[in-house]
């Protein structure tokens, strides 16, 4: 997953490993972690980054992105997130059926960002619909039937 590249400075793949779990688990933006990263001593001492500079990130918003992804492409997530489930099942400490619908919706496997992109292109396209329906002085039910715009109408899959 990771090769010397020689740009820009080294970060420590672990750490990013660290701090993907702490956003998740904390609902954090991208944006976020680098702010969380200087300022706060609690993601600090997670990310045994204490001794560096107060307001000094350990990571760019772009790094934590970037990262996110190269660990999607390489099924990193798949395996952490696999494992998980698992040791819920066995210990049953918490419940792994929960946990996957959970996980399913995370912006660690992505399925609730997708879910989430196509439902919002539905809306917009709905109002849109409505919006040039309402301008010519038609229904919009009218107008999507005689447009392609069978996405307005689906149902998500929820």
């Amino acid at each position: 997953m990771y090769a010397a590249s020689g740009r820009g400075r080294a970060v420590c793949p672990e750490r990013l490993a660290l701090a993907l779990l702490l956003q998740v688990a904390f609902h954090v933006a991208d944006q976020d972690v680098p702010v969380l990263t200087a300022v706060d001593r609690r993601w600090r001492m997670v990310l045994d980054c204490l001794d560096a500079e107060v307001d000094e990130a350990a990571f760019s918003q772009g790094t934590v992105f970037h990262f996110r992804e190269r660990a999607r492409d390489h099924g990193l997530m798949k395996k952490l997130l696999d494992r998980t489930v698992q040791l819920a099942r066995e210990t049953k400490g918490f419940s792994d059926k929960r946990l996957r619908a959970m996980i399913d919706s995370s912006p660690l496997t992505g399925a609730g960002r997708v879910e989430d992109t196509f439902n919002l292109i539905g809306r917009a396209i709905r109002k849109l619909a409505e919006t040039a329906a309402r301008e010519a002085g038609r229904e919009p039910e009218e107008l999507v039937g005689e447009l392609p715009l069978s996405v307005v109408s689906a149902s998500s899959g929820l």
